[in-house]
């Protein structure tokens, strides 16, 4: 049985390009959903590109800048031409998460509204973790929401089948800034990737131990009603931020573990604070 044990990265592209981080060439990598145990209704496919969902729920503390950011991330599809039939009607595939860390403004702890382009909001993740499932009922039929609560790892829906997980967080930084219309968050946080060892044969290639993926997000996200929301609660300070299907886009590329992004949930939480302060 071969042992894959891969760091793996994601993060959004704005936050590669403005760290001065050099985009390597999207890595292809070979799935296979037929080699599961029970097996998904698909067939082996090659991609280098993912649409992804964000169902999250992150807490935010204005004060103290503190935060928990927890949810699912479903893919919905693939690159043209990956060939993955099924995806998302057939069978789901999808990542649990489960983040925190502190915000700074303007070299303090806490977060503030005020932020902008040259003062932005500015996070420092203490931890970060994912499990990456299958399932053989549709994403429709999923029933995924943003958790009521951040904090902790949701829970995967029955019959999920666990095909990876990380087990090492190792570093992770974002910011959130203003955009045309609306903020623009961007995160990045590293940790290791290891699949599960009972589910080996749904990762065909790469097959080398210890090789690094990164993924980057790269897709715009827009303000529109019933994504994202947000409430405030005066009495602890806490902003509570949901992101209710809000997606990107990502891409395996060979990156150093030094190197490598990987973003969260927090992908949408400056879309809605723009909205917070408009009004």
């Amino acid at each position: 049985m071969r042992k894959l044990t891969k760091p793996l990265a994601v993060g959004l592209l704005s936050t590669a390009l403005t760290s001065g981080v050099a985009l390597a060439t999207p890595l292809s990598v070979t799935w296979d959903p037929g080699a599961t145990t029970p097996a998904l209704n698909g067939s082996s496919f090659t991609q280098n590109n993912q649409f992804i969902a964000d169902y999250g729920t992150a807490t935010v503390n204005a004060k103290t800048g503190a935060f928990t950011d927890s949810g699912y991330l479903v893919i919905t599809q693939f690159n043209s031409g990956a060939g993955a039939t099924g995806v998302g009607s057939n069978y789901s595939l999808f990542y649990t998460y489960n983040a925190s860390g502190m915000f700074t403004y303007n070299g303090a702890p806490g977060f503030s509204l005020a932020a902008n382009t040259a003062t932005p909001d500015v996070a420092n993740f203490s931890n970060a973790s994912f499990n990456f499932y299958g399932n053989a009922t549709s994403n429709a039929k999923l029933g995924i929401a943003p958790p009521s609560a951040s904090g902790s790892m949701p829970s995967a829906p029955t019959g999920s089948i666990l095909l990876a997980s990380s087990t090492t967080f190792y570093s992770g930084t974002g910011s959130i800034t203003p955009a045309s219309s609306s903020l623009a968050a961007s995160a990045g946080v590293v940790t290791n990737f290891v699949p599960n060892s009972s589910e080996s044969g749904f990762f065909v290639t790469p097959v080398e131990s210890g090789y690094a993926m990164g993924i980057y997000w790269n897709s715009a996200f827009t303000n529109t009603p019933g994504e994202q929301s947000a409430t405030y609660d005066s009495t602890t300070n806490d902003f509570i931020v949901t992101t209710n299907g809000g997606g990107g886009q990502a891409d395996f590329v060979p990156e150093p573990t030094s190197l490598a992004l990987l973003g969260s949930g927090l992908l949408g939480l400056g879309f809605v604070l723009r909205r917070q302060r408009r009004a």
